[in-house]
């Protein structure tokens, strides 16, 4: 597998999570929206890592849903790996 480096992490979020089948098409952009804020800032913690408190909220009850499974969001496609071109 080729490896490529993304430095526009939304255009990258999107590729990993644009055809997961999270049960409903908002569920799909708030996993694309909080994969890009975590991988900008994988270290950090959510609430440290999202623009405020509603999207700290929006970004757990993502998680908290029966559909959003690690298995759907890591096979929803092949991936492309490496977010920060400066590594």
């Amino acid at each position: 597998m080729k490896l490529k480096n993304f430095t526009d992490l939304n255009a990258w979020a999107v590729e990993q999570w644009e055809d997961a089948e999270l049960g409903d098409s908002r569920r799909t952009q708030r996993a694309i929206a909080v994969g890009a804020a975590i991988a900008a800032n994988p270290e950090a913690s959510l609430p440290n890592i999202m623009s405020g408190w509603n999207e700290v909220r929006a970004a757990y009850r993502l998680f908290a849903e029966e559909e959003v499974t690690h298995s759907e969001l890591i096979n929803s496609k092949p991936k492309s790996f490496s977010p920060k071109s400066d590594r």
